[in-house]
């Protein structure tokens, strides 16, 4: 245990679950966006007017927009988003905080990772000196290569994960 106290699939399996949750946030922000327009619709707001235009077009943008949403969503009934592929508002930020949580907890995995086995390396042989072993005994570790290279490989995913959250987390705000 003082030489590896958690085993390191298991370590990755818990970095998994915990960069996952934050994906399933997102998507229940969008189920409940989804579940809004639909309660939306089914109250069926006659008086609802679609508000939306796009700076720099002509006058009639709105007017066809609304004839859209109208054939796609019912005669009185237009989209309570504007434009449901664009992330704004809540979601936007839903999004953006689910990136940067995503990218600190790999990289505090990493630092995990790195304070447990020095190097993202293992041992071939640990001398261990404590209860019960009466002296100094060398203990060998079952398949180092294959623990040494699941390790790199785990350290390597973690690194591509980080930087594309974070490469994802610019994006989003160069384009707001």
């Amino acid at each position: 245990d003082p030489f590896f106290p958690i085993s390191h699939t298991r370590l990755w399996a818990l970095q998994l679950i915990l960069v996952t949750c934050p994906s399933l946030l997102v998507i229940m922000h969008v189920a409940y966006r989804e579940a809004k327009d639909q309660r939306r619709r089914a109250t069926g707001r006659d008086n609802y007017r679609c508000t939306y235009s796009h700076p720099g077009k002509k006058r009639g943008y709105r007017e066809d927009r609304e004839k859209k949403n109208r054939e796609k969503n019912g005669e009185n009934c237009p989209k309570l988003y504007s434009n449901t592929g664009k992330k704004h508002g809540g979601l936007w930020w839903t999004y953006l905080l689910s990136l940067v949580f995503k990218a600190s907890v790999d990289v505090i995995f990493l630092y995990i990772f790195y304070h447990f086995y020095r190097n993202y390396t293992l041992p071939r042989v640990v001398k261990c000196e404590l209860p019960p072993c009466p002296n100094m005994v060398d203990c060998f570790i079952s398949r180092p290569t294959e623990k040494n290279i699941f390790t790199l490989f785990m350290v390597v995913t973690t690194c591509v994960c980080i930087v594309l959250s974070l490469i994802e987390a610019a994006y989003l705000i160069g384009k707001r």
